[in-house]
């Protein structure tokens, strides 16, 4: 990160060098749209940088870039943040609101409150939004006013063109609008709304990196984490099959892989008849929400009407009764259905937002399933054109740390020595570590947990401090080296490095970035585990104890 002093200007407007974002493609359809605009910056630095951008802009006053883009109509806005300490710019302080085109994108924003919630160290809001005729694009930062300590920051940015119909579909939307969960009259929106991209999903695959979009740069994350059923259904495959693209859905909507993988509910009818297959995205409340579902149906048992009906709930709300994708459209013919739902609730500000597939009984299908290929989810801006939400609560324990930009003030001279372990049991390497910064407990009574950077805020890692008070810290601090520098599992927490200076006594270890499997099962608002999901750690924690036992073993046999 690069130390920024505070600027002198009360209010700035930047000029930027637009500089076209690169990347390697791959795939059949990648690179199927070519955007009229594709700007990259790099908002802290000079020079060309990728993502995650790795310097920032920060001011406790008001700025703004101005973008002239070739093109009118809609564009992806892409905001990128590392939040951290600068020099004289804590983390915690940056609270701002962004706005652009007319809508606040941002409101009252704590970066640092987001990413300790998600556990991301940086993290990115993808916007869509339409400029008008003038094809000026301006986005500006403001610090909230009511905090003296506020500021304002932003690493990067990437402003890039749409499609007039990918989301806008003024065909469809305007005039006809889409089915409505749980409302009899249709909803509509248009290029005079704009969108906040909550989750794009690969149903049934792996995740999709911004190289192998269709040329927008879109991520697709793989939906493992997001199924909350009793089941996790079954992945279909047809290896052979060759998808053909009409007028009604271009083959720049998604990316090849959405459609040629997918989750399905299985072939055992007695079981699917008894369940949902359920997905769970955390959304804001109090806000409508438009939702795209990707469907090719590409199973070699479904191959005319009727062969594979299906139910299809928003929110716990059926929206379709008979869901016939080969009605919609052929085999191999890739199709969407768009839906809206509005996420009501006075008491929380985020719930859950589900999409399930459910079967159908015999009678009114010749196969008792249902399938999913992709799902897309956005919010669309209120009334007075905000898109923003509230800020999380604090998290209380455990969160992370970035470095400091400046040199902490300490009770001891030199700094304290650090050593990288590597190798899995031949000793300890000795490796130059870029930056380490971690905040500091004092006054301790016992051993404490917390958080922390290394390699210059790029790797977030868990830090124990033991107590130097204990009689037996410092024998349990060199034996806990010991052992653990022999250890290298996929299901064992590895130990990277140690600090031994001055009586301060720490060891790191991997980050666990999701927490401990008990914050996943007890009182605790994140999605319930799938039953296979738990069975997978089950397995894995036993792998992981037999691993270690069996290396006792072989150690006590050395040493004899």
């Amino acid at each position: 990160m690069k130390n920024m002093k505070p600027p002198l200007l009360l209010f700035i407007v930047v000029s930027v060098s637009l500089e076209a974002l690169t990347v390697s493609v791959t795939g059949n359809n990648v690179g199927a749209y070519l955007p009229t605009d594709e700007i990259a910056v790099d908002c802290g630095s000079s020079s060309n940088s990728t993502v995650p951008y790795s310097a920032a802009r920060l001011s406790r006053s008001e700025f703004a870039y101005t973008f002239h883009v070739t093109t009118a109509g809609p564009k992806f806005v892409r905001l990128h943040f590392f939040p951290s300490d600068y020099l004289n710019f804590r983390r915690t302080d940056s609270l701002f609101s962004v706005k652009a085109a007319g809508f606040t994108l941002l409101l009252n924003f704590s970066a640092s409150l987001l990413a300790d919630y998600t556990r991301y160290p940086s993290f990115s809001k993808e916007f869509c939004l339409t400029v008008g005729d003038d094809r000026i694009l301006n986005i500006t930062f403001t610090p909230t006013p009511a905090d003296s300590d506020a500021y304002a920051f932003v690493d990067g940015i990437e402003v890039v063109s749409m499609p007039e119909r990918l989301y806008y579909n003024t065909t469809i939307d305007s005039k006809e609008g889409i089915k409505f969960a749980g409302q009899a009259t249709p909803y509509s929106f248009g290029t005079t709304d704009a969108l906040e991209m909550v989750k794009r999903l690969n149903v049934g695959g792996n995740s999709i990196d911004s190289a192998d979009d269709t040329g927008m740069y879109r991520t697709w994350d793989a939906d493992d984490f997001y199924v909350t059923s009793s089941s996790i259904g079954v992945f279909p495959v047809n290896t052979t099959i060759q998808l053909s693209y009409g007028d009604q859905v271009p083959n720049y909507t998604a990316p090849e892989s959405v459609y040629t993988t997918a989750r399905t509910m299985g072939t055992n009818k007695t079981i699917n008849l008894s369940y949902n297959l359920t997905w769970s995205i955390e959304v804001d409340t109090n806000f409508y929400y438009f939702v795209r579902s990707p469907f090719c149906a590409f199973q070699i048992e479904i191959n005319n009407p009727l062969d594979g009906l299906f139910e299809i709930f928003i929110d716990s709300q059926l929206v379709e009764g008979r869901a016939d994708i080969i009605s919609w459209s052929e085999k191999g013919v890739p199709v969407y259905r768009d839906y809206a739902v509005y996420m009501h609730d006075g008491q929380k500000k985020r719930s859950n937002l589900s999409v399930a597939v459910g079967a159908l009984p015999d009678g009114y299908t010749r196969h008792s399933d249902g399938i999913l290929n992709g799902l897309e989810i956005f919010k669309i801006s209120d009334p007075d054109g905000n898109l923003d939400g509230l800020n999380p609560d604090p998290v209380l324990d455990n969160q992370p740390v970035p470095p400091p930009a400046s040199k902490a003030t300490s009770n001891h001279s030199k700094a304290a020595k650090i050593a990288i372990v590597a190798g899995v049991a031949s000793g300890f390497t000795v490796l130059s570590l870029l930056a380490f910064f971690l905040y500091r407990r004092r006054n301790r009574a016992k051993d404490s947990t917390s958080s922390g950077y290394v390699d210059g805020g790029a790797t977030q890692v868990a830090i124990k401090w033991l107590n130097p008070g204990s009689q037996q810290g410092l024998h349990e601090f060199l034996t806990e080296i010991e052992m653990l520098s022999e250890l290298r599992h996929l299901h064992l927490v590895s130990l990277i490095g140690f600090c031994n200076d001055a009586g301060e006594m720490i060891l790191v270890y991997d980050y666990m970035a999701r927490r401990t499997l008990r914050d996943h099962l007890y009182n605790t608002d994140n999605p319930p585990l799938p039953w296979k999901q738990r069975l997978k750690i089950c397995t894995g924690a036993a792998r992981g104890l037999h691993y270690l036992r069996s290396d006792h073993r072989q150690r006590d046999k050395r040493q004899r």
